[in-house]
């Protein structure tokens, strides 16, 4: 917390570059404060040991400067050992300018554009200096044309180069918008500038959730897109009688970098600009519908007419299944489609009635509830004219759906 800001003895408001400023901060003791120290934003800017920079070597240096050599490196009042590992060449003439990588031996604090010196390690003397670009960079490798391109669009780029940039460069493809600034090193002004022209253009995906932005370069983008598409016809194509792909195991076999929230957020986004379609926890391609093969088709036809004939006494499933000239693969999941249309209900393991005649039963029980207070088996059998393997795992049905409930041998209307 800031108690005070003064320039030159004065007290002020604001203090802008190029002032010398005394703050007096509160929380903390001028002997935990060394020369270098850097006062700043939370968040705003992470220590360092390396630095991406263009660097130029003065024409009074003398000598070329070669690669790996030990410097001393200085920006404001910070001074720092480190080593130049030039990306261009194996050394560096007086007079010549160059894209490199300072290796230090400790962190520094430093911002993009910042202006630094070097010096000869010893004797002491200036023998250069140049530009931060990169203030967090990981370990560049040399001679490399894609490592020379990138520096040269942080160095030269537009603001809204630099921000697809980065999108393309991070290890994690959403970016929080509030945190840009921080990350790409570019002043408020010039981000509100850049997001506003990709906007404008398209050239920028904006992810909303829970009052967060969160920003996909396009290309990232459409690449996931492809591949959903792509995991969502296979898909399709394998299991025509599904109406989709559990979204969980979508998220495991490509999303699974994403958090549980991002991800959905992500779905809905796909859903809203028409690409699939979500029902429940399925994720189908837009305009997919179950369909049967004719294979298929005549396996439901066989189901529906053995169902009805038994009505209140169908065949257990694994009775049905060997008439059915299906694998086992085959038979689940025509089984599923016919749960998935509704025509079938699961009453119990391997028990399976119609939809329509569940209602016919539950009809009848309802209708012997007006006249009598309570149901047994034996009445439920005259009911419905069934045997006791049937009618017992019915009306346990019923009592879980919360049409009867049981009282000892009995059951009454819920």
């Amino acid at each position: 917390r800031v108690r005070g800001i003064q320039v030159h003895g004065q007290k002020v408001e604001v203090a802008i570059a190029g002032q010398r400023v005394a703050v007096n901060l509160t929380g903390i003791e001028t002997r935990e404060l060394k020369r270098g120290s850097v006062l700043l934003e939370p968040g705003y800017l992470q220590p360092s040991y390396r630095l991406d920079v263009q660097l130029e070597l003065l024409t009074s240096a003398g000598r070329p400067l070669k690669n790996w050599t030990r410097i001393r490196f200085h920006q404001g009042t910070k001074e720092a050992l480190g080593r130049v590992v030039l990306l261009e060449n194996e050394e560096l003439a007086p007079g010549d300018k160059t894209y490199a990588q300072l290796v230090m031996e400790e962190p520094v604090v430093v911002a993009r554009r910042d202006r630094f010196v070097i010096r000869a390690y010893s004797p002491m003397f200036t023998i250069g200096g140049g530009a931060i670009i990169d203030p967090n960079p990981t370990k560049q490798k040399r001679f490399q044309p894609e490592v020379l391109q990138a520096l040269a669009m942080k160095e030269k780029g537009t603001p809204d180069e630099l921000i697809l940039q980065h999108l393309l460069s991070v290890r994690s493809p959403l970016v929080i918008l509030s945190e840009l600034k921080h990350q790409v090193g570019l002043g408020e002004d010039e981000i509100k500038v850049g997001l506003q022209r990709l906007m404008e253009e398209n050239r920028l995906v904006k992810l909303p959730l829970e009052g967060v932005d969160y920003l996909l370069h396009p290309q990232v983008y459409n690449q996931w897109q492809e591949e959903l598409r792509e995991i969502l016809k296979r898909y399709h194509q394998e299991f025509p009688l599904r109406t989709g792909l559990p979204r969980e195991e979508l998220r495991s076999r490509k999303f699974n970098f994403l958090s549980v929230k991002l991800f959905n957020a992500m779905l809905q986004y796909w859903e809203q600009n028409g690409d699939i379609s979500i029902s429940g926890q399925m994720i189908a391609l837009k305009g997919h519908v179950p369909k049967l093969t004719e294979r298929y088709r005549l396996a439901v036809d066989k189901i529906s007419q053995h169902y009805q004939k038994g009505r209140f006494q169908p065949p257990y499933w694994s009775e049905l299944k060997p008439l059915l000239n299906l694998n086992e693969t085959e038979a689940e999941e025509v089984l599923n489609y016919c749960l998935q249309q509704k025509l079938l209900v699961k009453v119990a393991d391997d028990l399976y009635l119609r939809e329509v005649d569940l209602g016919e039963a539950r009809h009848f029980i309802l209708q012997h509830f007006q006249q009598h207070s309570t149901l047994t088996i034996s009445e439920a059998r005259d009911l419905l004219g069934g045997s006791r393997k049937y009618i017992l795992p019915l009306l346990e049905y019923f009592d879980r759906e919360k049409t009867t409930r049981r009282a000892g041998d009995k059951r009454v209307k819920f």
